[in-house]
């Protein structure tokens, strides 16, 4: 479909007028019949601009709506966090629940449930918080949730012990198409494709493998290898997992007849960088390694099951950082997992000079 321009509208709506009468002549700017094609003219470009927009949206989607296939959303990270105080009391302290908390770079999680600090203590015993968006960022690290969102009386601050886990980003339009490839190659249900269209087609899922068996393992024919994004498989998704492949009452399963799966988390393979760069030290040092730690905490914390750690990555994230004026050495260089690994962050090794 070709988009006209405003310009050639006008100039085709004027040659039409011109060549189909004789008694308007005056096309000047600012004429009345000049002003009132280029009134004409703006709408119809309008028009033309939003009916592409609506072809390359439905373009996009047709396929996906044939076959009710919609983008998983995301999911809120959620944790435990204890409240204390400096002194303890003899009055008991409520905090209610939906009392807002936050980590220094201002990502915030609500209570869950009501929360008391009883006379005499100084702590509260642990309360859910889930975050309030959706993602990866609520995935925070033991204690990074230190500060409360306004007064709340009779409290002094609010940590978390363990790290944060279940923030998932909402799918990204490659990791869409992809699922929607393995989707159409696996409409047969019980190949690979079709096994493993069915794991990932649970929201919650990040990553999938499916590993089969030459001969049998344990008594099975294969093994479906998923995790949430942190690395581990919570108990009802693998309970969901098992049960699409299965079937149940009311839904055919996807393995076939005759053929024993199972679910389980893959392994985890931590990698720990060890990197040495030159920075510009009219910035400051730690914003520079904090940064960086960011990105590549998410970058490695992101990988899938079995996919490599790959050190061009790396090299790029750092010299992409502001302030990163060279990189003198890294390792390690790579790091490939097997279809029963995953790799996340371990130990990180920092050194600017």
């Amino acid at each position: 479909m070709e988009v006209k321009s405003y310009k050639t509208i006008y100039e085709d709506m004027r040659n039409y007028v011109i060549a189909h009468q004789d008694k308007l002549t005056d096309f000047n700017a600012g004429s009345v019949i000049s002003s009132i094609l280029e009134a004409l003219a703006r709408e119809v470009a309008a028009l033309y601009l939003k009916a592409m927009s609506n072809v390359n949206t439905y373009s996009k989607n047709i396929a996906y709506a044939q076959f009710n296939f919609k983008k998983k959303s995301g999911l809120a990270a959620s944790g435990y966090v204890v409240f204390a105080r400096d002194v303890a009391s003899a009055s008991e302290v409520a905090i209610p629940a939906s009392t807002q908390v936050e980590t220094g770079s201002g990502v915030a999680f609500i209570t869950a449930a009501e929360v008391k600090i009883a006379s005499g203590a100084k702590e509260s015993s642990a309360v859910m918080v889930t975050c309030t968006a959706v993602g990866t960022d609520g995935n925070v690290g033991i204690g990074k949730i230190d500060t409360i969102s306004g007064t709340l009386l009779g409290v002094d601050s609010v940590r978390n012990d363990a790290a944060f886990t279940g923030g998932v980003d909402e799918e990204t339009d490659e990791e869409y198409h992809n699922r929607f490839q393995d989707y159409i190659d696996g409409l047969g249900k019980s190949s690979v494709p079709g096994i493993r269209s069915t794991a990932l087609g649970i929201n919650g899922i990040k990553s999938v493998k499916v590993v089969e068996h030459f001969p049998p393992e344990d008594g099975y024919n294969f093994t479906v290898f998923a995790e949430d994004g942190s690395g581990y498989l919570p108990s009802a998704l693998k309970t969901a997992i098992q049960t699409a492949l299965d079937g149940d009452e009311e839904t055919e399963g996807a393995r076939a007849c005759g053929l024993n799966c199972r679910t389980l988390a893959p392994s985890i393979i931590n990698v720990n960088p060890s990197i040495v760069i030159r920075i510009n030290w009219n910035i400051p040092k730690g914003l520079i390694e904090s940064e960086i730690t960011t990105k590549l905490t998410k970058y490695i914390n992101g990988l899938n099951i079995g996919t490599a750690y790959d050190k061009k990555v790396v090299y790029n994230i750092l010299m992409n950082q502001s302030g990163v004026l060279e990189v003198i050495s890294m390792t390690p260089d790579t790091t490939t997992p097997t279809d029963r690994q995953i790799i996340r962050m371990g130990t990180l090794s920092l050194e600017s000079v």
